[in-house]
């Protein structure tokens, strides 16, 4: 090496090779997950902390706004000695709060609906349909009216 390219390289080669390697080894810069899944992780970590305010977000609208009918119907039957409110009218029961996720896999996406599947420990698979409501995935469970 000349010395002009030596002093170029320590000035400005080295610096450059070693911020490439640290962005090549950072974990930001792993592909990201498919929005559906991130979905999926976040209302797995809502049910687990068995809040549903938490898990309401990330329920479709028409689902959440039956939730809140039916939370309308319940305070005009107590005559308005109290109020509910949608995350009143679910309990989040049988959640095992232990849940692992050991992998979770983008099935299939379409325009507007998704399915995930998620492998816990053991055999345990759960399996995700959602849906794309204004730019946002949403986890779809079975209404109340739909059983």
């Amino acid at each position: 090496m000349s010395a002009v390219t030596s002093r170029w390289w320590r000035s400005v080669g080295s610096p450059v090779v070693f911020a490439m390697a640290l962005s090549w080894l950072s974990p930001g810069c792993k592909a990201e997950e498919p929005a559906p899944v991130t979905a999926v992780r976040a209302f797995i970590g809502a049910v687990q902390s068995r809040d549903p305010q938490r898990v309401l977000p990330l329920l479709p609208g028409r689902l959440r706004q039956e939730l809140e009918t039916a939370a309308s119907k319940a305070s005009d039957q107590v005559g308005g000695r109290a109020s509910y409110d949608a995350a009143q009218m679910f309990e989040l029961v049988g959640v095992d709060v232990l849940f692992s996720v050991r992998a979770i896999e983008l099935v299939e996406e379409y325009d507007a609906s998704a399915r995930v599947q998620v492998r816990g420990d053991g055999d345990v698979v759960h399996v995700f349909d959602l849906v794309l409501e204004d730019g946002t995935w949403r986890v779809r469970l079975a209404s109340p009216r739909s059983r």
